[in-house]
């Protein structure tokens, strides 16, 4: 299987059991899908989880707010804003660059 691939699905991975252990089990279901289809050579993988991006109610407008359905208190909810942005900015990157070779 090719490196990036593996690197994406990882990636994913990586980011929807963050989001499923943090309160947010219907993105995390969301992107797990995604890894699957990525692992299976699936470009469908990689297109829906980018449609994740963009538009009200997207993973780009997910906080962990205090006040929130994920609530956590306010320095843990700062350090799982950060955590969740450095895997979610991760996944995007290596799933652009994919669309993007794909496209050539």
């Amino acid at each position: 299987m090719d490196a990036d691939i593996v690197r994406l699905a990882d990636a994913l991975d990586d980011l929807a059991m963050f989001l499923i252990a943090h309160s947010e089990p219907s993105w995390g279901d969301w992107i797990a899908r995604d890894a699957i289809l990525v692992r299976r050579g699936d470009g469908r993988g990689v297109t829906h989880f980018l449609a994740a991006f963009g538009g009200m109610g997207s993973l780009n407008d997910l906080v962990f707010d205090p006040a929130g359905a994920n609530a956590a208190p306010e320095p843990e909810a700062i350090a799982l804003t950060e955590r969740f942005e450095e895997l979610r900015g991760r996944a995007w990157k290596q799933a652009n660059a994919l669309r993007h070779a794909a496209q050539e």
